[in-house]
């Protein structure tokens, strides 16, 4: 019932936000954020790894599943939360994948803020790329509630998030943040196509299940799977697509447009992370995802041990549209030779 209310009352909220921010004006105003970090990538790339580890660091401030349902407002609800709190035993989260979770556990609810005003854009089948002129409300509304988490947390003047759907809006994240650092983990096109068409399955069987995890999940923002499945719609590949959600033709079609975007529009935006890397060689990865973070590599190494091999599947390419294949394989050696954990650099 709590969760319901939230969702329903987000105008509610942002005033509530407005009322927080000034009551705090002195202390935010005294915050500068530095090089705040955005891990985005269509998601089964590795980023809640990432996001994981880097959390771990003690070097920035997140949201946590703490956080849920008031987003908004993190200072107020930090104190109520408290008589909420519930047992941090671990526990596997939804997607099934082995990845265990707390309350206190970093999570993606930062797309909240963006879908809160810019509701029209979430109306279609799909999602489009983000408009890239400034929208000052929200431009101080994000700034503000950056700050709020960093005075929350008493943790160094840096933000990091997970945010699947910020490959969208990658010019408008570098205009409001230039210091900004873009992560961009991918993996190897057929594991990865196969493990997105896994989960919308797997999330599809859970959406007709429970009407309460649907509205979660399209409340949060989080539109990756299932039945509420609303691709980016990268150069109007969605409006042309002759796939289904349901084969793999058009998770790697999907795979292909996505990344290739980003190479062609906004590839000096980025550092680049490659997924098979980082679990083949965690060490090294780590110290050169530190370099580009500019924090102690022995802050990162530590997690070594958290890393496993990735998982390879049988994948039948005979099956698949044969272009597609050999065009998103060339994409992945593209990118592989620029991965700031790349093994010709």
């Amino acid at each position: 019932m709590l969760h319901r209310f939230a969702f329903k009352t987000s105008k509610m909220q942002l005033g509530l936000a407005d009322n927080e921010s000034e009551e705090h004006r002195t202390k935010l105003n005294s915050i500068q954020i530095n090089k705040p970090v955005f891990i985005t990538s269509l998601p089964r790339s590795g980023t809640t790894i990432l996001l994981d580890v880097l959390s771990k660091t003690q070097q920035f401030s997140y949201h946590s599943y703490q956080d849920m349902p008031f987003i908004f407002t993190p200072l107020m609800w930090a104190k109520f939360s408290r008589n909420f709190a519930k047992s941090n035993e671990l526990t596997e989260r939804a997607h099934k994948d082995g990845i265990k979770i707390n309350q206190q556990s970093p999570e993606a609810f930062e797309e909240m803020l963006f879908k809160a005003f810019w509701p029209k854009l979430y109306e279609g089948a799909s999602l489009p790329l983000w408009p890239e002129q400034p929208n000052a409300e929200f431009d101080d509304f994000f700034d503000d509630h950056i700050k709020k988490l960093i005075l929350r947390d008493g943790a160094a003047n840096r933000y990091i998030s997970k945010n699947n759907l910020n490959i969208t809006r990658l010019p408008y994240l570098k205009t409001l943040f230039p210091e900004c650092i873009l992560l961009v983990p991918f993996r190897d096109p057929l594991q990865h196509a196969l493990s997105l068409l896994r989960q919308h399955q797997n999330f599809s069987e859970l959406h007709g299940q429970s009407k309460f995890a649907k509205d979660y999940m399209a409340a949060v923002g989080h539109f990756d799977f299932g039945a509420n499945l609303k691709p980016v719609n990268f150069d109007g590949w969605f409006d042309n697509t002759v796939y289904k959600p349901d084969s793999l033709d058009f998770w790697l079609e999907y795979w292909i447009v996505a990344y290739q975007h980003i190479l062609d529009n906004h590839k000096n935006l980025c550092d680049f992370v490659c997924f098979e890397t980082l679990c083949a060689q965690p060490q090294k990865s780590f110290t050169t995802v530190a370099e580009v973070l500019a924090i102690d590599a022995q802050t990162l190494i530590k997690s070594v041990d958290a890393i496993k091999v990735a998982k390879v599947h049988a994948v039948d390419t005979g099956a698949l549209n044969a272009d597609n294949v050999a065009k998103a394989q060339a994409l992945y050696r593209n990118m592989m030779g620029i991965a700031v954990n790349s093994n010709e650099g």
